[in-house]
């Protein structure tokens, strides 16, 4: 599987998208809420049953956002 840095844009135009632990995501726009105190704007399902909230970099912070840092939530795009 050969992982692309996330881009919202290509995401909402249905590009695949998995985490950094291979498990699928989808977006779902229509659920969008409003902006959280990280700055997550975007929900998405992710496979294991859950939704979460990312930013438009496709990354899940925990609390705090550390520089660098990949969480096993963080969001990928697939490139055949």
């Amino acid at each position: 599987m050969n992982l692309q840095p996330f881009d919202i844009e290509k995401v909402k135009a249905g590009a695949k998208v998995v985490t950094s632990e291979g498990r699928e995501a989808r977006y779902d726009g229509e659920l969008d809420p409003c902006i959280d105190e990280m700055h997550r704007t975007h929900l998405f399902y992710v496979g294991d049953g859950s939704y979460y909230l990312y930013g438009d970099d496709g990354k899940f912070y925990a609390g705090t956002k550390v520089e660098n840092h990949i969480e096993r939530h963080d969001l990928f795009i697939v490139e055949k």
